[in-house]
């Protein structure tokens, strides 16, 4: 089994550094490219399904992507990015007395303002990337997903400690990691 975690594809609250959680965010010109240039990419990669995030940057990101696959997509809330609450839409919140650190802290596990707890978003991943062994087992899979849960996708399938600095496992729009699983 092998899973491609994606990146979506570039947004404009992407170029502005805003937090964009669950904000339904349109991919950019620049970013419906990076599909693109993904799809060539992935045109000789052997896929059985691509599995989606909810939101829309990531569907067109995976539709740009599966234009030579001709796959069913399959949308997958688990793959949804974390809620950022009160902090959505916005690139300085430190009038909050937060920043990121406090945000990606696991141990602190930070909940204020209604954002999702990084220990929820840990829980929810886990609980996927077990569904994926067990249902997927001997197959190919593309996830379209976004960058906080690319980050917690790296944390798990390495067993990084969590105190690791979760912004060090990130992605750049439209970039990719290939997991090897063997189950």
């Amino acid at each position: 089994m092998n899973i491609y975690v994606i990146r979506h594809g570039q947004t404009n609250w992407n170029v502005e550094k805003k937090f964009q959680g669950r904000t339904n965010t349109f991919l950019t010109e620049v970013g419906k490219q990076q599909a693109q240039n993904l799809a060539e990419v992935f045109k000789n990669i052997d896929i059985d399904y691509i599995l989606c995030s909810p939101l829309q940057r990531a569907i067109d990101t995976a539709n740009i992507i599966n234009q030579y696959k001709n796959l069913d997509i399959i949308i997958e809330p688990k793959l949804i990015e974390r809620d950022f609450g009160d902090f959505e839409g916005l690139n300085d919140i430190s009038n909050f007395n937060c920043n990121i650190n406090k945000l990606l802290d696991f141990h602190l596990n930070y909940s204020s303002h209604h954002v999702e707890p990084i220990q929820s978003l840990f829980d929810r991943i886990s609980l996927l990337l077990s569904q994926l062994k067990n249902n997927f087992a001997d197959k190919n899979i593309i996830l379209s997903t976004h960058g906080g849960v690319v980050q917690v996708i790296e944390s798990i399938l390495n067993d990084l400690p969590k105190e690791t600095n979760l912004q060090l496992l990130s992605l750049n729009n439209c970039e990719y990691r290939v997991y090897p699983i063997k189950v």
